[in-house]
């Protein structure tokens, strides 16, 4: 009460030598919602400390706020970060904030928001890809996360993000495969434990241990194609580089010696 009183009785001039002081107290206040509308206030008197705002929302968990602030802050023509950073820099910063938080971040559209980044900054184009992929993974939509790396993989012009969201489709695809051997040694547990119990495997134990090996060589095999893809798919980056060498043309042809239809194909199009 004391220091709104200061506010409402002093100059605006003077108003900042009131906020070094009201600040501090607001962060030490142990309800955080009173602190968040003193944080509100104070960016009425000076809009350009957003970003220690963002903070403190982060500090306290409310992160959907802090991604909606940061975003706001990223539409405001003419802004000038008090801390230095480029819009590049709070454009990346929001990205990894969407994609670690996607339970908390419902009212973005996460995304939009990724793919508008992958066509303003091409130069980060390997990071947005992979953290598209990440935003879908941690909420277990698999399919959709191996389609963004799939898709990220048609259009990379560099070979430094081509490596990059390969070795993280490699690796997403080498931790289903370990996440499915354990779900298999567990079953394969279980079903020892109920056959020296009941003197039998059940069918419905059996049946699930079956789906688990069905699914586990079908992933199995996407991994071995991929990585039997990937000087087929590097060929394709190189020539997105440059689709006028003729080295790189006659390069990707030998990759198809045993399918001799797909080298008439490389041949015609480079032509």
């Amino acid at each position: 009460r004391a220091f709104d009183r200061a506010l409402r009785a002093l100059p605006v001039t003077q108003h900042e030598r009131i906020w070094k002081l009201y600040l501090p107290y607001a962060k030490a206040s142990p309800v955080p919602e009173a602190a968040v509308r003193i944080y509100k206030r104070y960016l009425q008197f000076d809009s350009d400390a957003v970003e220690e705002y963002i903070d403190y929302l982060m500090q306290i968990g409310r992160v959907s706020e802090a991604a909606l602030k940061l975003a706001e802050v990223l539409n405001r023509e003419g802004f000038v970060s008090l801390r230095g950073k480029s819009r590049h820099k709070l454009w990346m910063e929001l990205c990894d904030l969407v994609t670690k938080h996607p339970d908390k971040v419902g009212s973005l559209r996460v995304e939009a928001i990724l793919r508008s980044g992958l066509k303003a900054f091409t130069d980060e184009a390997g990071h947005l890809w992979c953290a598209l992929a990440d935003y879908f993974i941690r909420q277990a939509l698999f399919e959709q996360a191996r389609d963004v790396y799939e898709e990220g993989l048609a259009s990379l012009l560099t070979v430094r993000d081509f490596s990059m969201v390969f070795d993280a489709y490699s690796q997403f695809e080498e931790s289903l495969i370990t996440a499915l051997i354990e779900r298999q040694a567990q079953q394969q547990a279980a079903a020892d434990l109920a056959a020296a119990e009941s003197g039998g495997a059940s069918a419905e134990a059996s049946k699930a241990a079956a789906a688990t090996t069905l699914e586990l060589d079908m992933r199995l095999e996407r991994l071995e194609r991929l990585m039997e893809r990937r000087p087929e798919l590097l060929s394709s980056v190189l020539l997105r580089q440059n689709p006028h060498s003729v080295h790189e043309w006659l390069k990707r042809a030998s990759l198809f010696e045993a399918s001799p239809a797909k080298a008439i194909q490389t041949y015609a199009a480079a032509v």
